[in-house]
């Protein structure tokens, strides 16, 4: 189930002209399987991008 909902969503953001790293993707993936907290999530998204990576690149 997140595999399909990962490639749709992914799908719908490349129709936009973006693309998705495989970082982003690992994180997502790991909050929809619940291997990260909401929290640990955040804090991994502010780390990216005070590295200078958004989200979508």
């Amino acid at each position: 189930m997140i595999e399909k909902s990962m490639k749709q969503a992914k799908a719908f953001v490349e129709l936009e002209g973006f693309t998705i790293s495989a970082e982003h993707d690992e994180l997502v993936k790991a909050i929809l399987s619940r291997k990260i907290t909401e929290d640990e999530f955040q804090k991994m998204v502010d780390n990216l991008m005070n590295k200078g990576k958004t989200i979508i690149e």
